[in-house]
């Protein structure tokens, strides 16, 4: 998959002068091209998936590969249920 990283946001705000050391990104905004997604790092390990473009993903993932396939899979759904309509 050729996913790019577009930016990166931290949750939070940390004196990086104080530590010495820069906060890792908790939220990451990604796109394959056709997608954009946001990740976020969730407590329990793995990225809770959204998107700033669809408000009807939202799901799990543990990889970059699995939180595309499983947006695609719920904008699948979604079509789905509107063309049932």
């Amino acid at each position: 998959m050729s996913s790019q990283i577009l930016r990166y946001q931290t949750s939070g705000v940390q004196n990086r002068a104080a530590t010495g050391m820069a906060k890792k990104p908790t939220k990451y905004t990604v796109s394959d091209g056709k997608l954009v997604l946001t990740l976020e790092v969730a407590e329990e390990g793995g990225y809770i998936v959204t998107s700033p473009f669809n408000r009807d993903i939202l799901t799990q993932a543990d990889s970059l590969d699995e939180a595309f396939e499983n947006a695609r899979d719920v904008v699948a759904l979604f079509r789905e249920k509107n063309n049932q309509n």
